[in-house]
């Protein structure tokens, strides 16, 4: 019995796939290669491994922008540039978000170039959630812009300073006002979702690049962490009790328990 069923499987690979769930909506293909191998069939390892490397040069360009990204607005860096470029560091913000965005287009060309196949896609019955996802996404970059200063972001508000009030402010007071008081990282988060959500049709380089972009984000949630921890100290560290970093997990228990 078992052997008839083998010869319905093609001998040298056949391809898995699993499409058209929800009534055939939902545009979703999962491929899966096989080979025979003293009389079982087994993953074919050699293909994987062909795609591992074809998407090696697209792991390499993410991960030297993000270390990049990062390492220019290290501690280090920043007293570097402050002892050296001195009056002129005001402009050092706004040409770090310039050069960062950027760098960023030949990287996206790249990803963009490469793309792969399609594992999964928001269609049929998953373009409502889709679409609330990036209403969720929408609403926690409106209201981080709200409770952020964006002057101070951007670097607008440092270059147009007085040479002599260059100092970086705005991390003096630490804010704890409207969505952050649900979530200390709404504007992680909302990019966090945003990643899986920018394109209808997930590629096999999108995938890719998601893992190394949530990995620089953790990484860079972490981080953060630690310098606000050292600035604002036992403040900070009262206000991770009380609220969550991404999930608001814990604001979401306080309105049951004040509901109880």
């Amino acid at each position: 019995m078992g052997s008839q069923w083998l010869q319905i499987v093609q001998t040298h690979w056949t391809n898995l796939r699993f499409n058209d769930i929800f009534h055939g909506k939902v545009n979703s293909t999962l491929t899966v290669n096989w080979t025979e191998h003293e009389g079982y069939f087994l993953p074919d390892t050699k293909l994987q491994g062909k795609q591992t490397v074809k998407f090696l040069p697209l792991i390499t360009i993410w991960c030297l922008w993000c270390c990049l990204h990062s390492s220019l607005i290290s501690t280090r860096a920043t007293t570097f540039f402050k002892h050296s470029l001195k009056d002129n560091y005001r402009y050092f913000r706004l040409a770090y978000n310039g050069l960062a965005l950027i760098s960023l287009i030949p990287v996206l060309a790249f990803s963009q170039s490469m793309k792969g196949d399609i594992i999964f896609s928001w269609n049929g019955a998953l373009l409502f959630p889709w679409l609330l996802l990036w209403i969720l996404t929408l609403v926690l970059f409106a209201l981080g812009y709200r409770a952020y200063s964006m002057g101070q972001f951007s670097g607008l508000h440092q270059a147009l300073a007085d040479p002599s009030d260059s100092t970086d402010r705005s991390s003096d007071h630490l804010s704890t006002r409207g969505i952050l008081g649900i979530t200390r990282h709404p504007w992680y988060l909302a990019a966090l979702i945003f990643l899986w959500i920018r394109a209808r049709d997930i590629h096999l380089s999108m995938l890719v690049e998601n893992i190394v972009l949530y990995l620089y984000l953790f990484i860079g949630i972490r981080l953060e962490e630690r310098k606000l921890v050292t600035l604002h100290g036992d403040q900070y560290k009262a206000y991770q009790d009380k609220v969550s970093a991404l999930i608001p997990v814990k604001w979401i228990f306080s309105l049951f328990q004040k509901k109880g």
